[in-house]
């Protein structure tokens, strides 16, 4: 058999990948091994959830944990995996102070939701309130319905979703 690689022509004969699969796993690998099946597991439970329409955002309304009410006004949203959003208010006082949300490396995700919000709530001067959770609805089918975007308000107030 003659092979073009790089423009140079290679001769010899195909090798046999045939039992290459069945080669035993060297110890050093099994860890590697089985911590890959074990995600792939999961990765295949979270498309099944995805299937069915069961997956929710990380930011979506019905996941939020506390939120930093400074004056009556909420400047920031804190969600149980520890996704944070805030107004442009808080990003902006945050950034005057030299301060940065801590991150959610450590831990787990509501352990992050917790430092977040202490931390909000120190560097913002704010009260922590519950969350309101939206009210389930009775038909996962409808979608909810929105006005056209003539009837929007001009003092519609932006937003940023930090991620952990």
């Amino acid at each position: 058999m003659e092979v073009l690689f790089n423009g140079q022509r290679y001769a010899g004969d195909p090798i046999s990948t045939e039992g290459l699969w069945n080669l035993p796993i060297p110890e050093s690998d099994r860890a590697i091994l089985k911590e890959a099946r074990e995600r792939e597991a999961e990765f295949q439970e979270t498309l099944e959830k995805f299937k069915r329409g069961e997956l929710v955002a990380d930011n979506s309304p019905e996941r939020a944990f506390k939120n930093i009410v400074v004056n009556g006004e909420v400047l920031a949203t804190v969600y149980v995996t520890g996704v944070t959003s805030m107004s442009i208010d808080a990003v902006q006082k945050l950034a005057s102070l030299g301060l940065k949300l801590p991150s959610g490396g450590q831990g787990t995700p509501m352990q992050a939701a917790i430092a977040r919000v202490e931390f909000l709530a120190k560097a913002l001067g704010g009260e922590i309130k519950d969350a309101v959770k939206p009210k389930a609805s009775s038909s996962k089918s409808s979608p909810p319905a929105f006005s056209t975007f003539s009837s929007f308000s001009p003092s519609i107030r932006h937003s940023y979703v930090i991620g952990t």
